[in-house]
């Protein structure tokens, strides 16, 4: 059924097999997935956190894991889904950066910055400052259109710190070196480091490589980069 993409069925045949077997995690995982990806989110919770009560050992990739497909969804059900997910994986596993690394993107998706900054920052202290979680935080020290949450010295050290983990090779940490630079008004190195991840876009997803551009022409025009608000958000 799940080939097929008939999720009904599918659905119809996990609640036959958990009625037999109540005690299988992965059919309470399973049935989790099929209503993620069903656009029904009401219940994932509850599936996801019965196939962790059976399987702790898993709650530390599942519920992130599942959170961050609730996001994709993006619904008001599936975002707040996202929400218990996020708070009840960090709970569980305090010290898991892949539980702060899902609740820092919902943060960011509900215009919370400061509550994303937080997240990001715990995420690189449990990863052990790993080169993604430090680009992460870089970003938003140097894009929040929050003002408290932005600090561009703090953004552009961090950034430089991503860089340097990965050998300076990673277009995607130039991108977020080059927006702290902006920050802090140094507009040449934004320029220069903006103009290597142009160079390299066809490494990114197609629908970031025009923002690349746009970016660099921003840079170009001493503006820094600025993420937009979400729609109905407190300014």
């Amino acid at each position: 059924a799940l080939r097929q993409q008939d999720h009904v069925a599918a659905r119809v045949l996990v609640d036959k097999a958990i009625t037999k077997d109540p005690t299988w995690a992965f059919l309470h995982e399973l049935r989790g997935w099929i209503d993620v990806y069903s656009n029904k989110p009401i219940g994932v919770v509850s599936s996801f956190r019965e196939s962790v009560r059976r399987e702790p050992q898993h709650s530390g990739w599942l519920l992130p894991g599942a959170a961050m497909a609730c996001m994709q969804i993006g619904t008001e059900s599936s975002l707040k889904e996202a929400d218990t997910l996020c708070d009840v994986a960090v709970t569980l596993s305090p010290m898991n950066p892949l539980t702060h690394i899902a609740r820092s993107q919902l943060r960011l998706i509900q215009g919370k910055y400061k509550l994303a900054a937080s997240d990001a920052y715990s995420a690189v202290v449990w990863s052990f400052e790993e080169g993604g979680t430090l680009n992460d935080a870089a970003w938003l020290l140097a894009t929040s259109p929050d003002a408290e949450v932005r600090d561009g010295p703090k953004a552009r050290r961090i950034a430089r710190d991503a860089c340097q983990k990965t050998n300076w090779m990673s277009p995607f940490y130039f991108d977020t070196l080059a927006a702290a630079h902006a920050e802090c008004g140094e507009f040449e190195d934004a320029v220069h480091w903006q103009k290597k991840a142009v160079d390299a876009k066809s490494t990114f997803p197609p629908n970031q490589r025009e923002s690349l551009e746009q970016r660099l022409q921003l840079y170009r025009d001493k503006t820094p980069f600025r993420l937009q608000r979400p729609a109905g958000t407190a300014e």
